[in-house]
């Protein structure tokens, strides 16, 4: 996973007493941000703009997590561009 945010920003590393967001901390936030959304699942794209982050920014995120993983991506080659958009995203034990 990259050590940018986004354009503006890098992540902390995870023993800094900075303020600031770790990568760890990201991804616990998608994975309830996800879970606490009505309706249809979200979008990669949606989550990254409710983020103010990119769909890769998302994505790698989710490729790191132990229990989230991008359904479209399973025994395929990783998304991207509008694909990686449109796709969503799985909890382990959903």
């Amino acid at each position: 996973m990259s050590d940018r945010l986004n354009e503006y920003a890098d992540f902390l590393d995870e023993d800094g007493e900075e303020a600031g967001l770790t990568k760890v901390a990201l991804q616990n936030a998608i994975q309830v941000y996800d879970f606490l959304q009505p309706g249809p699942k979200k979008t990669i794209a949606e989550i990254a703009k409710a983020f103010h982050c990119t769909p890769e920014c998302i994505a790698a995120a989710v490729r790191d997590h132990y229990w989230m993983f991008i359904p479209e991506e399973l025994h395929r080659e990783p998304l991207t561009g509008e694909a990686l958009d449109r796709a969503t995203i799985n909890h382990e034990g959903e």
